[in-house]
């Protein structure tokens, strides 16, 4: 179905952009069905990760949730003095990446005034599509940022990061989170505001509303030389 013949999506969501992250309200008690092109969307979430690193993070004593796309790499440049991006850090950046995830999040939580004990970590949803080289098996910088998150929230036990999914959806009015399979999924829709994606045997239209403001930075960067 090309972007022409989907005229009215049935989903349509705010979407927290590569390297941004968000706040949203946790819970609203309005209708998300079919909002008017004038209307804000409720649902919210993020997609087309790869490397990069979905986040969800429910805040209820706050009534909130952070969403974030967290997009690390480090910057390479060869003998010609070419610059390139790699996303397979030594063991030295990894740990790097890790530390400074750590410290976003510091800033990012003294700037709403949150604690840790704010958290739901029995609701948190992580994707990232590319934990690791798919030759060598060696960790992604997607895999120390999650890794940073799981060190954030104490480790608890079940927190797994979904590598099936490029994104996610959740729908503040019934509380349901929806993860976007990779399967299903054009990787050519990505660059459009409607595509399909399928799930669950089923084809679901989508209508992405970019986020423009009130964004934190999440773009993470480490030089190789």
């Amino acid at each position: 179905m090309s972007q022409d013949q989907v005229e009215d999506p049935k989903i349509q969501f705010r979407n927290v952009p590569e390297g941004r992250g968000k706040l949203f309200p946790l819970r609203s008690e309005q209708s998300t069905q079919s909002p008017s092109s004038e209307s804000t969307p409720l649902c919210f979430g993020t997609r087309n990760c790869s490397s990069c690193v979905g986040l969800f993070l429910p805040l209820p004593n706050q009534g909130c949730a952070y969403v974030a796309h967290i997009n690390a790499w480090v910057l390479s440049t060869d003998d010609k003095g070419k610059e390139g991006y790699d996303r397979i850090p030594s063991l030295s950046e990894g740990n790097r990446f890790r530390a400074e995830v750590l410290r976003k999040f510091q800033s990012v939580f003294a700037k709403h005034s949150w604690v840790i004990a704010d958290i739901d970590a029995a609701g948190v949803t992580l994707v990232c599509p590319k934990l690791y080289d798919g030759g060598s098996w060696d960790y992604s910088t997607g895999w120390y940022v999650v890794d940073a998150i799981r060190d954030l929230l104490a480790r608890p036990p079940g927190l797994q990061c979904d590598s099936l999914a490029h994104g996610f959806v959740f729908d503040p009015v019934d509380g349901e989170m929806e993860n976007l399979p990779i399967s299903g999924s054009r990787q050519d829709s990505f660059s459009t505001k409607i595509w399909v994606q399928k799930a669950d045997g089923l084809e679901w239209e989508y209508g992405v509303v970019d986020e423009v403001e009130g964004l934190d930075d999440w773009e993470i960067q480490a030089e190789r030389p």
